[in-house]
């Protein structure tokens, strides 16, 4: 199915040749290899203006492959026990707010996420780990 236009996808600028170093390779990988991959990707995020959409929508679908918003695998397998444990000790009244607390908390700790990793990545940019 072709994205709209207007679609965060097509304003990502992850969209490319470059889009290999956000997944590993079909071979091994050392740790060293890794690390140097997700750094030129985490850099070519941090530059990204729909990063936190990207993000979002890979917590929404529970994606467990690769680097999304700036975040590996590790990272939003933690932001998800963070956001259902909130989730799941809101005492809410009504099923209608608590369907949307998990949204809320997911849009928090993204934000958080990317304030976090933007500073700690922005030595990666200047250091030329920008995919090229």
């Amino acid at each position: 199915a072709a994205l709209p236009d207007d679609s965060w996808e097509h304003k990502a600028a992850c969209r490319g040749p470059q889009s290999t170093v956000f997944f590993p390779p079909p071979r091994f990988e050392r740790k060293d290899e890794k690390l140097n991959r997700e750094a030129r990707a985490r850099a070519i995020c941090a530059q990204c203006s729909v990063k936190e959409d990207c993000l979002s929508y890979a917590l929404d679908i529970r994606e467990p492959h690769g680097i999304w918003g700036g975040a590996n695998e590790a990272e939003r397998r933690q932001m998800l026990l963070v956001i259902d444990g909130q989730a799941a000790k809101r005492p809410c009244c009504r099923n209608s707010l608590k369907r949307f607390l998990p949204a809320i908390a997911r849009g928090f700790w993204v934000r958080r996420f990317l304030d976090f990793s933007s500073a700690r990545y922005a030595g990666a940019i200047q250091n030329g780990a920008d995919g090229q």
